[in-house]
């Protein structure tokens, strides 16, 4: 199975570098690199993407991590596919854990390991804290390719949900998951990160929500003669 990596940024700078390092050291690499540049204005994506001629690089206009993340996804071809945020990163064997996985369950379409929090050190370096969760999240994911077929493209009206607004979307669809006991995601906790915003943040999620709830009423309804 080939697996298609996608990675949305807007103005990722160093951060930018670090995780495209991290994607670049995997123990199983992905078959295809798909770095979609969300109308950056500082140049890193277009610098990145030419140190490394096996990027595959994309731009658009600014139009929000959804919008970029479709993109990627219209272009993608592999059988699996992965996502990593600018700001983030992965351990070395993020993807062979999720692969083993989904290949050791053909019923799996979604496979997610857990989530390590890192936090800033007085060196500027981020170090790990003892915080790690098994939560809702693309980067700690492997996906099937039909689950997108399934589920549909990112919701590009939630700004800060819509990753949550897909997992709540794929559930209802009964779109079978696995979580397991590895590190898959390493998450760079820093005040300029999209979730910095916490009150935008919750009212976003609380939107998804509503959406889901909304969804559940509707197929519960009798039907109308």
């Amino acid at each position: 199975m080939t697996i298609s990596l996608i990675l949305p940024v807007f103005n990722g700078g160093r951060l930018l570098e670090e995780a495209v390092a991290s994607v670049l050291a995997q123990d199983r690499a992905p078959d295809e690199f798909l770095l979609v540049d969300d109308g950056s204005t500082d140049g890193a994506a277009e610098a990145v993407a030419r140190a490394h001629p096996g990027i595959r690089y994309l731009r658009q206009p600014n139009g929000g991590v959804a919008s970029a993340r479709n993109l990627g996804l219209v272009q993608a071809t592999g059988d699996l596919v992965s996502f990593l945020d600018s700001d983030d990163l992965w351990p070395s064997d993020s993807l062979g854990k999720n692969l083993d996985c989904l290949e050791g369950d053909p019923s799996i379409s979604i496979a997610m390991g857990k989530l390590q929090i890192l936090k800033p050190g007085p060196s500027g370096t981020f170090e790990p804290t003892d915080y790690l969760r098994s939560t809702l999240h693309l980067g700690a994911s492997l996906f099937r390719r039909q689950a997108f077929d399934r589920v549909g493209p990112f919701e590009t009206a939630l700004k800060r949900a819509s990753d949550l607004d897909w997992f709540l979307r794929a559930r209802h669809a009964g779109i079978p998951t696995k979580f397991h006991d590895s590190i898959t995601y390493l998450y760079r906790h820093h005040p300029n990160g999209l979730t910095g915003d916490s009150d935008a943040q919750r009212s976003s999620h609380v939107e998804a929500v509503r959406r889901a709830l909304h969804r559940q009423r509707a197929s519960s309804s009798p039907s109308q003669p």
